[in-house]
């Protein structure tokens, strides 16, 4: 694998597995890392990283480590490119028993240092969570990609095959795409086989999976596309190559502002609150019935108006005749993107009104006077007026 420049000479170096190799013990893998020079000749030293490294993988006999290996990137974001290594042989099985299981396989995630080093390694087999469910001679590891950020987290995830899964018959064979965090643990696994909706067509040890190959994005939908090897798939064994064209699993997102004020806000009148749905991308299959409107307001049933809108902008209105509380949300799976993935829950925003208003009156006293005099005057406060009859 290229795993980049990682001595800062200016040419990339390689990393090569050699899954036989006896460091430790029998037939437990070592990986080779050749620093390059101009001509493909060697700048320096070769570092070897297996059972024997500090802070490298642990193995066992006949693990196979190095049997593939992937550059995944800079997965902890320290500067420097980190390794993901296949161990197909491996026995751990689902309780962390490393000798419970046979040949289910792992992968080995290694952060490295710029000298070759292994700063701390990551093992992802049957134990790990959220990680793949193997089954016996399963080979997890006999193949792994990096696939770039399939979900949009800004982690790049993994594709490893498992050549020897029997998943619809026997040793067809599966892909699991790892969704990952930036510590090396899984968030989530997806697994793609025979039986996987618009996924492979298998027969009986076809062992697809055997190979894996990042091809970009061919349909042009932002995505990733992958080509999977069947080395004994096609007619006679010849094998075959599977493109699998992916899709992205991001779940779109929706929020829920209105243009009377803040959610949370008090009102003292009657009025009309108006509302607007945005989903961070285009859906479609949203409804009004998809809007939930509850609160003490209008007897306790406050309903929805004046409904339009299409793709990531919605309207409405909710018409306030009584006093009480209207609390508007929408609830997830509701609406779809182009990818088929269904919506998160929006936000809830709840407004208050109260049109009880205290009037507080007060009464003025006139303090003027009127005084009928003599001689047909009359004085209204300090001025004298005469009556002209």
């Amino acid at each position: 694998a290229n795993i980049g420049d990682f001595d800062g000479n200016g040419f990339d170096d390689l990393a090569v597995g050699a899954r036989n190799d006896d460091a430790g013990g029998s037939n437990r893998g070592t990986v080779h890392i050749l620093f390059l020079d101009t001509n493909g000749s060697l700048a320096s030293s070769t570092v070897e990283v297996n059972s024997s490294t500090t802070n490298g993988p642990t193995l066992t006999n006949n693990d196979r480590f190095g049997s593939s290996i992937a550059n995944i990137g800079d997965l902890d974001g320290d500067g420097v490119n980190d390794l993901a290594v296949g161990a197909p042989e491996d026995d751990m099985d689902e309780d962390g028993n490393a000798s419970g299981a046979t040949k289910r396989g792992a992968v080995h995630i290694m952060f490295m240092n710029t000298d070759g080093s292994v700063k701390s390694t990551v093992e992802i087999n049957d134990s790990t969570a959220n990680g793949p469910a193997l089954n016996g001679s399963d080979f997890f590891g006999a193949s792994v990609e990096n696939v770039g950020d399939l979900d949009g987290d800004g982690v790049n995830d993994l594709a490893v095959g498992a050549d020897g899964d029997d998943t619809e018959g026997s040793n067809r064979g599966t892909i699991h795409i790892m969704f990952m965090n930036t510590d090396g643990s899984v968030k989530s696994t997806v697994e793609i086989n025979d039986s996987t909706a618009n996924g492979p067509t298998l027969g009986n040890s076809d062992r697809f999976g055997i190979a894996i190959s990042n091809i970009g994005d061919f349909d042009d939908n932002g995505i990733t596309d992958l080509a999977i090897g069947a080395h004994q798939g096609g007619s006679g064994d010849d094998g075959a190559v599977h493109i699998v064209f992916m899709q992205e699993t991001d779940k779109p997102t929706v929020i829920i502002t209105s243009s009377n004020g803040d959610c949370g806000d008090n009102f003292d009148s009657l009025t009309t609150l108006s509302y607007t749905v945005t989903f961070n991308e285009s859906t479609s299959n949203f409804v009004v019935g998809d809007i939930t409107v509850t609160g003490t307001a209008n007897g306790g049933s406050p309903v929805v108006s004046n409904f339009e809108g299409s793709g990531t902008t919605y309207t409405f209105d909710v018409v306030i005749t009584s006093d009480g509380t209207a609390l508007v949300s929408v609830a997830d799976s509701v609406a779809t993107d182009a990818a088929g993935n269904d919506n998160t829950a929006s936000n809830s925003c709840t407004f208050t009104i109260d049109i009880s208003v205290v009037t507080t009156s007060s009464t003025t006293h006139c303090s003027g006077q009127i005084i009928i005099g003599n001689c047909g005057t009359v004085a209204i406060n300090d001025d004298v007026y005469s009556i002209i009859h």
